[in-house]
């Protein structure tokens, strides 16, 4: 009824108004909520975060009746109830990040991602799924939100930041999708020319996504068209040994027999989750989640601090890293014909030694088309040659106009 009551008092020609009441009320009105990821909060949390409402008075909230020393059942009690509000939830057709306020470092990272293009380009804020640039955007970030609510109301519970991204229906993240349709290497290439285009555009605008990967990565499919781009014994059981002791003819990135579609055989890339993202060179970031860190943030794998996935080095958010990220994703799927997500994956011999984190040179070879190659090599180089994604996209235009020629 709150919601209703501001629409009425507010000025009718302000449509964002609307809509933001709008969303309100369909996304947290009803109960059809599935959680998807949880984030770790302890007791010892609660204690935190009091403590730093007292030292804000300007929160107006009051905690003098908690007693966070003796009072263990008040202090287990919120602790139970914060860890049921944030986290990652799937309510009805969007998927809603919930942090608290004091931790929100993620929905943080997403607000300044929309804020530049809201300023630097023609986004709106209503155009969230983009399939021209490849990307998925947060349709609402909340932050701070505990402003509106009434002093007298006012608990460490309201004061959350939330985001609302909303779904592609009909998608996979890009590790899934590639077991289930097995897709040859020069659809492999479509899409890393979309997701090129993807980083083109963020990078256009001074923003690095800081954490590509597979699970932050949804191809749009359509089942048919896939299915027919497919040989019918395109599967992974049948695919090439992905050992060094394969020959290179088994990595040949493409076959000219095969029937394709050079629009991308109906599938569609979408970079999403920016809750890593951050201004080149400024913010803080770890260069993205192991195994796809690059090898200068240190997190790299064939690196020493590859021996564990949970420990990161911060450094600065770096364009560069996004291209390592990138380009490391597709040449694993190109010339290992799968899609990695965990270090152990790799053949025990794919990165150098000793353990620089570059990738040893014989694996290159395995792409024997010469333009392909050359591109890979690149942009899984060091930093200081390393191509930025508007010459990477130049290039693998190039490469898949000379495929659809063929």
């Amino acid at each position: 009824m709150s919601v209703i009551e501001k629409w009425k008092l507010s000025p009718k020609h302000d449509i964002r108004r609307l809509i933001a009441m709008i969303q309100q009320l369909y996304f947290f009105s009803e109960c059809n909520k599935r959680r998807m990821r949880s984030y770790d909060v302890s007791k010892d949390d609660i204690t935190k975060i009091i403590e730093k409402i007292r030292r804000r008075p300007h929160l107006m909230i009051d905690t003098s009746a908690i007693d966070i020393v003796h009072d263990y059942v008040s202090v287990s009690r919120m602790f139970h109830k914060l860890a049921s509000i944030v986290g990652m939830f799937h309510i009805n057709d969007f998927m809603v990040r919930v942090e608290h306020a004091f931790d929100n470092s993620q929905i943080e990272s997403e607000h300044f991602v929309v804020q530049q293009l809201m300023t630097h380009s023609h986004y709106d804020g209503t155009n969230c799924i983009d399939s021209e640039n490849h990307i998925v955007l947060p349709v609402c970030v909340q932050l701070n939100s505990i402003g509106k609510i009434p002093e007298s109301a006012r608990t460490m519970f309201h004061h959350i930041s939330y985001s609302i991204q909303p779904v592609v229906m009909n998608s996979h993240t890009i590790d899934v999708w590639f077991r289930r349709f097995y897709p040859t290497n020069k659809l492999v290439l479509i899409l890393c020319a979309q997701m090129a285009k993807a980083l083109v555009h963020l990078h256009a605008h001074d923003i690095v996504h800081g954490d590509i990967k597979p699970g932050n990565t949804l191809v749009h499919f359509n089942d048919s068209d896939l299915d027919s781009d497919s040989s019918p014994d395109s599967s992974p059981d049948s695919s090439p040994d992905s050992s060094p002791d394969s020959s290179p003819d088994s990595y040949d990135y493409h076959d000219p027999n095969d029937d394709w579609d050079s629009s991308g055989g109906g599938a569609c890339i979408y970079l999403i989750d920016y809750g890593m993202s951050g201004a080149h060179d400024d913010s803080d970031g770890t260069g993205g989640t192991k195994p796809y860190c690059a090898p200068e943030t240190g997190n790299g794998c064939g690196t020493t601090s590859a021996v564990t996935t949970d420990n990161y080095k911060w450094s600065k958010n770096k364009k560069e890293n996004d291209m390592w990220s990138f380009g490391l994703m597709f040449f694993t799927m190109i010339v290992l014909r799968k899609c990695i997500s965990h270090p152990k994956e790799y053949p025990a011999d794919f990165f150098e030694n000793p353990g620089n984190g570059h990738i040893r040179p014989e694996y290159f070879n395995y792409v024997t088309d010469e333009s392909t190659r050359s591109l890979f090599r690149r942009v899984l180089c060091p930093i200081e040659q390393r191509l930025t994604a508007v010459d990477f996209l130049r290039e693998i235009n190039e490469i898949n106009k000379a495929i659809a020629n063929k």
